[in-house]
């Protein structure tokens, strides 16, 4: 996985900057070749559906997130 690094500086008068990089970080993990997105907002992590649907058919992974949208138990 990459690492992202960021450099702090005077991060005394700006406590809350700090934590609101910290908390909302954007990465990525690779499954089967694929590249996929993961999004932390607020210690929650969002993967994206898009990414995902991609594997299934590069051309029109919104055809797929489509065809997933009407099987709730799916997502």
């Amino acid at each position: 996985m990459k690492k992202k690094y960021a450099i702090i500086t005077d991060i005394h008068g700006n406590i809350e900057g700090l934590k609101s990089v910290l908390d909302n970080i954007k990465t990525e993990i690779v499954v089967k070749e694929q590249k996929i997105s993961i999004l932390r907002i607020d210690n929650k992590e969002y993967i994206s559906l898009t990414d995902l649907a991609k594997y299934v058919n590069k051309e029109d992974p919104s055809g797929v997130i489509r065809n997933w949208m009407p099987n709730k138990k799916f997502i």
